[in-house]
């Protein structure tokens, strides 16, 4: 799947830069981009990122940018938020269409006490390091939940992997919390209560048009990014779970392929047999547990599991709660 950072959520960044006085066409040619409306790669926006701060001499251009960040910066998931009830379920639309507005990173919530976490994970950061890329994403992320809830919300901290810049002051005055760096993961630590707090202007009532439009936009984009032979072999797979019929050898035979060549061109596009297969299993266990007529047992089996426990063993790894849980949270 082609990474890519979508020109709404990249608009903040080129107001920001602007607002600065910085040569928005000089920016363009050092990330080798035609207008300030392309879409941009996450390594490309990174680069803008650093750029502008580093020409406007601005310790502070990623929060800034981040602070700048508004409903319609998110894309469609971002109309979408408007109709979850609490802050939990828009934890979780989040999850599940971040992408729609960007691959910079995922976000993972983790519950446990006295606290629970949200965390970021990029896997850019190690290509090109850039502090101003999460400090933008949680400044957004701060600014965005106090707008939702239309009150102050305050987290115990929030943690940088990257070193503390020279003056960290600032941070606070944007995160009202302690902030600190070189932490073990990109997170914000907060009372697990938070979650539970009302939107107050929340519109459920649409929330199930506006799912199935996003859950359309992800198809679309899966169905245009994905190289074929990946396309294919997700389609076997889905088609052969059932059956518990998903050996490797079997499947490269459909393809009318070897099995080493299929792994080869598996690897070309870096990722794998087992890669595929879980990430099958996980977006079907998603969409079958929706679906309150199923039971545990049909969707395990439906997965291809032969006892129950083994997909339960399984989800907690993807989501890191049973399936009921999931199940209870995801679909109120």
């Amino acid at each position: 799947m082609s990474a890519r950072v979508v020109a709404a959520y990249t608009q903040a960044c080129w107001d920001m830069a602007q607002q600065s006085g910085l040569n928005q066409a000089e920016l363009l040619t050092l990330i080798d981009a035609k207008s300030t409306q392309d879409e941009l790669s996450p390594l490309a926006y990174m680069r803008l990122l650093n750029a502008a701060a580093e020409r406007s001499a601005n310790p502070y251009f990623g929060l800034q940018t981040g602070a700048q960040l508004r409903l319609p910066h998110y894309a469609v998931y971002g109309v979408g938020l408007l109709s979850c009830r609490d802050v939990r379920e828009a934890v979780t639309q989040v999850m599940r269409y971040e992408s729609l507005a960007h691959d910079l990173g995922r976000s993972e919530l983790v519950e446990s006490e006295p606290h629970a976490e949200y965390r970021w994970h990029s896997p850019w950061l190690a290509q090109l390091p850039c502090r101003h890329l999460p400090e933008s994403v949680f400044a957004g992320i701060a600014v965005f939940v106090r707008w939702l809830l239309n009150a102050p919300v305050t987290a115990y901290a929030v943690e940088f992997m990257h070193a503390a810049p020279d003056d960290s002051s600032n941070y606070e005055l944007i995160f009202r919390c302690p902030v600190r760096f070189n932490a073990p993961f990109n997170r914000i630590l907060f009372s697990p209560t938070i979650l539970q707090q009302h939107l107050p202007n929340a519109d459920p009532s649409v929330q199930a048009a506006l799912r199935a439009h996003a859950d359309s936009l992800l198809a679309a984009r899966a169905q245009q990014t994905e190289p074929a032979v990946q396309q294919q072999l997700r389609r076997l797979i889905t088609e052969r779970l059932a059956r518990g019929d998903v050996k490797l050898a079997t499947l490269a035979s459909d393809m009318a392929m070897s099995t080493r060549t299929l792994q080869r061109q598996l690897e070309k596009m870096n990722t794998s047999f087992q890669q595929e297969l879980d990430r099958t299993r996980k977006e079907l266990a998603e969409r079958y547990l929706r679906d309150a007529k199923l039971s545990l047992t049909e969707v395990a089996f439906l997965l291809g599991y032969s006892e129950q426990s083994a997909f339960t063993h399984a989800f907690r790894d993807w989501h890191d709660m049973t399936p009921s849980a999931w199940r209870s949270k995801s679909c109120r």
